[in-house]
């Protein structure tokens, strides 16, 4: 099976399981290539103001399928978006449905709930940054992940 990541809320941490490198605010590009290579999706992404996306796959997250895209600015991390695939999508036109997609926010909300024992309903904001998941209506999927920054 492949390795659990799990969310710090007291800091803001990513760990994924038998790594004992932690990803977070002050994680670099180096950092992540360096520590975690053998994870990272071989292209990663960098567009014309320097912001590079590296994708970690072959992840889990509350037992089921899940993959990592982290976003690198001038100075550092910013952000870590997410998405699971939870068995028997509801499909349309090969696209997952709304509801499909209020389904994996559900359970990310529950699983998130269930490892910090705390109330989370879709966002919440902490010293570190915040979290969030929630439906984006533009693109009709889900939006869930983390921003490091100052709390707003």
């Amino acid at each position: 099976m492949d390795p659990a990541f799990t969310i710090d809320d007291r800091t803001g941490d990513v760990h994924i399981e038998g790594c004992a490198f932690l990803i977070g605010a002050r994680t670099t590009r180096d950092d992540v290539v360096r520590e975690l290579a053998d994870r990272l999706e071989p292209d990663a992404k960098t567009n014309a103001a320097s912001i590079t996306w590296h994708r970690l796959r072959s992840l889990t997250f509350g037992g089921e399928s899940a993959s990592l895209s982290m976003c690198f600015g001038p100075r550092g991390l910013q952000s870590i978006s997410f998405g699971v695939s939870l068995p028997n999508p509801a499909l349309e036109d090969g696209w997952p449905t709304k509801q499909e997609t209020q389904r994996e926010i559900a359970f990310v909300c529950r699983t998130l709930r269930a490892m910090w024992k705390r109330s989370f309903n879709g966002a919440a904001t902490f010293a570190w940054g915040s979290v969030w998941a929630s439906y984006d209506v533009f693109s009709h999927s889900s939006s869930i992940g983390l921003r490091y920054g100052p709390a707003r």
